[in-house]
């Protein structure tokens, strides 16, 4: 009888294993890489499909280099508890947003933009110190910096990416006064150089 119920107990816990990882065949991934401006295809630009289990710590599954025609194909193993995300990156191009793979056939194209560093100098002509802060669409930033009363300081540039333009917000905080938020536009000339803006604290 206790032989019985632990062979029942083995064959359960065979039951429960095999289940958890049960799979459903294969899908494929496959798209076009492009250029957000031009809508050129991207040649060269590397593809990586990473996979969860359970919650668990990603993995990288696969990966891939768009051919001349910036296209890319990708099979990949469906199963109950896996999450795929694929991300795509090209030298002089945006970092593309992860995007979960479903259980079927992915076929999509995706638009890359560009990367580019910015770089301000801020002008505080005020008698206080004050607080400037920049808030980013491209990406999600927030960034503060104290600058000296009527002082010019440089604040090292940071990443924005975009196609043709991009928008990014700017203010400032002294102990007397709250700026209103500036929205500004930076065109993204298509190149990794650095765009210099300078602003004033008037």
């Amino acid at each position: 009888m206790q032989t019985l119920i632990i062979k029942n107990i083995a064959l359960a816990i065979s039951i429960l294993f095999f289940s958890s990882c049960k799979k459903y065949g294969f899908g494929y991934i496959e798209g076009t890489v492009y250029d957000c401006r031009t809508s050129l295809p991207i040649k060269n630009a590397n593809i990586q499909v990473t996979r969860a289990f359970h919650g668990n710590q990603e993995e990288i599954y696969a990966t891939a280099i768009t051919d001349a025609n910036g296209h890319f194909k990708i099979k990949y193993e469906k199963g109950l508890s896996y999450i795929y995300e694929l991300g795509i990156s090209s030298k002089k191009y945006d970092y593309s947003a992860g995007k979960r793979l479903e259980l079927r056939q992915e076929n999509t194209n995706f638009f890359l933009g560009y990367k580019t560093n910015i770089k301000f100098t801020v002008k505080n002509k005020r008698l206080e110190k004050a607080n400037v802060f920049f808030a980013g669409i491209n990406p999600v930033l927030f960034k503060g910096i104290d600058v000296r009363a009527n002082c010019d300081t440089v604040i090292s540039g940071f990443s924005i990416n975009g196609c043709n333009t991009t928008l990014y917000n700017w203010n400032y905080i002294t102990p007397t006064y709250t700026s209103e938020m500036h929205p500004e536009n930076v065109n993204i000339p298509g190149t990794t150089d650095t765009i210099y803006k300078t602003l004033e604290i008037n």
